[in-house]
């Protein structure tokens, strides 16, 4: 039950907007994948709720809180197509997302822009 209550909130922080009272951003689109591997692949990105790199042969490997997370990607258009798996949990389902980026800031938002987003900083 305690990873479940860990999976879902992992999930919620994951999948929802970012307050940024402190801090504002000038996102620019990632519009293609050469673009994306360039910024963001095989780079480890941070999170209040973990920590996930999306590596260059397709497969994505992370932790949340004390629970592996671990699926697949490729690239679609102008978007960045995921699904993945937190610990023992069903995976969450394909979407395809917005990403942006600004500095070392990247921008994710679900159902090709239209959804959620959240904000996760890339390091090295």
């Amino acid at each position: 039950m305690v990873l479940k209550i860990a999976t879902i909130t992992a999930c919620a922080l994951l999948l929802s907007p970012l307050a940024t009272s402190a801090q504002t951003f000038n996102f620019k689109q990632i519009e293609t994948e050469s673009e994306f591997r360039e910024l963001v692949v095989d780079r480890k990105l941070v999170a209040g709720w973990g920590t996930l790199v999306i590596h260059s042969n397709g497969s994505i490997s992370g932790k949340v809180g004390k629970n592996k997370l671990v699926g697949a990607w490729k690239w679609s258009g102008k978007y960045f197509c995921r699904n993945f798996r937190i610990g023992d949990q069903k995976d969450a389902g394909t979407d395809c997302q917005k990403m942006s980026v600004d500095g070392d800031h990247l921008q994710n938002i679900k159902n090709k822009g239209k959804g959620d987003g959240a904000v996760l900083t890339i390091t090295k």
